[in-house]
């Protein structure tokens, strides 16, 4: 009998459970922990305005396109500004593959050689989607690959490359249309030395809202988390979406 009650679907899921609020609170704390642990400074305020559409093509393949522009230095100057198309190709009801493409053109205001850049960045994962109760959750993995279309091999470019990995977590509120989301996410240098690129933690939480007929609106604040020895830099984020479905 003990055996059976322990082989349920109700124990089960509820262990499964469980086990996610664990390796969520482990993840925070670890952050938490390592972050408070050094000296933290903030370097810069961003505005990110994204503006945005999808299509499904097919039952299983969506097609997407971006355009985004960001500001840095307090959002006082353009920092770049960037064209993104995507490919989603779902396996089943929890795993989906994609492929994004990504071209920049990006205002270096700093040095002695000033002006537009442009660059490519190609990424290459999948994500992993479950619910359970009123929570929904999101792992995504990616590879990217990134490098500087104004320079060859020869006068120095080198492609960046990194790993990413992000968990998003939402809450769904009862006769609330403004779900809290919180998300974190690593950036991993796989060439660190050579680009001269550094590992990357992002946090941040907002939420996001789809009206019939007009598109879904999204704020969040982030903060990047740069670290060289013991002192973290830290750029604050204020990210604002909207995405139309067609």
């Amino acid at each position: 009998m003990l055996t059976e009650l322990l082989h349920s679907p109700s124990i089960t899921e509820y262990m499964l459970s469980m086990r996610r609020y664990l390796l969520l609170f482990i993840t925070l704390t670890y952050v938490c922990s390592h972050v408070s642990a050094q000296d933290i400074r903030l370097t810069d305020v961003q505005l990110w305005l994204k503006a945005g559409a999808k299509i499904d093509i097919t039952e299983k393949l969506r097609f997407g396109f971006e355009e985004q522009i960001r500001f840095d230095n307090d959002i006082a100057d353009l920092k770049n500004f960037h064209t993104e198309f995507d490919l989603r190709y779902k396996l089943n009801d929890h795993v989906y593959l994609h492929a994004v493409g990504r071209y920049t053109t990006n205002n270096d205001n700093s040095g002695e050689n000033q002006g537009f850049e442009d660059r490519f960045r190609y990424q290459l994962g999948g994500s992993y989607l479950h619910r359970t109760g009123q929570w929904r959750f999101k792992h995504r993995l990616l590879y990217q690959n990134r490098n500087d279309l104004e320079l060859t091999k020869a006068q120095g470019d080198v492609n960046e490359q990194f790993f990413r990995i992000r968990s998003n977590v939402e809450y769904k509120i009862k006769d609330w249309k403004y779900d809290p989301q919180f998300r974190i996410e690593y950036f991993g240098a796989l060439n660190a030395e050579d680009a001269e690129t550094v590992d990357q933690t992002r946090i941040g939480f907002g939420t996001e809202r789809e009206y019939d007929g007009i598109g879904e609106f999204g704020f969040f604040f982030l903060m990047d988390f740069t670290k060289e020895r013991d002192i973290s830099f830290v750029d604050q984020i204020f990210f604002l979406k909207y995405t139309y479905s067609f």
